[in-house]
C-alpha cells in the first residue's frame, strides 16, 4: 500500500489497481492510498453479496470488475476464476446483469483464449457486450500484440 501511495502521488493520471483484493478493507486501503479505481476479480464471482455491498459503500466509479472469460464451442462466455484455473459456472452476461442493480459501470474483460497469443483482441466479443450493456464501460484485455 505504501508503494502504491507513493506511485499514485508521483503521477497526474488516474490509477487503477487490482490483484489480491479480497475484502472491504483492501478496497478502502487502496482508495485511501489515492487510487481512482480498485479492480476486483475472483471475489466478484465467489462472494457477490460482499462485492455488491462494496458498490454501495464506495460507489460504482471506484470499482472495476475483472472478468476473465473462456468462450466455449457453442459461444458461452464462461467466467474463469482463481488465475484462470477454475470455471465458475457463471456466464459473463449473468454476472454483469447481477451487478447492474448495484450500479456497475466498469468491467475489465479478458478473453483468456486470446491472452498471450499475439493473435489480436476479440473485437467481436467487445462489440457484442458494449452493444448489449451500453451503460457499462468495458476495458478490453488479451491478445493485443501490436
Amino acid at each position: 500500500i505504501a508503494l502504491i501511495q507513493k506511485l499514485v502521488a508521483g503521477v497526474n493520471v488516474p490509477v487503477q489497481v487490482g490483484g489480491g483484493v479480497r475484502s472491504e478493507d483492501d478496497v478502502a486501503a487502496l482508495l485511501d492510498a489515492g487510487v481512482a479505481r480498485v479492480v476486483v476479480g475472483s471475489t466478484a464471482v465467489k462472494a457477490p453479496q460482499d462485492v455488491q455491498r462494496w458498490f454501495k459503500r464506495f460507489g460504482a466509479d471506484a470499482l472495476v470488475l475483472a472478468l476473465d472469460v473462456r468462450i466455449d464451442d457453442v459461444g458461452n462466455k464462461q467466467v474463469a476464476v482463481s488465475g484462470w484455473q477454475e470455471n465458475s459456472g457463471v456466464t459473463l452476461e449473468t454476472l454483469v446483469e447481477s451487478y447492474l442493480p448495484a450500479g456497475l459501470k466498469h468491467v475489465l474483460c479478458t478473453d483468456i483464449s486470446r491472452d498471450g497469443t499475439l493473435s489480436g483482441s476479440n473485437v467481436a466479443l467487445y462489440d457484442e457486450v458494449c452493444a448489449r450493456y451500453p451503460q457499462v464501460a468495458f476495458q478490453s484485455s488479451g491478445g493485443i500484440g501490436d
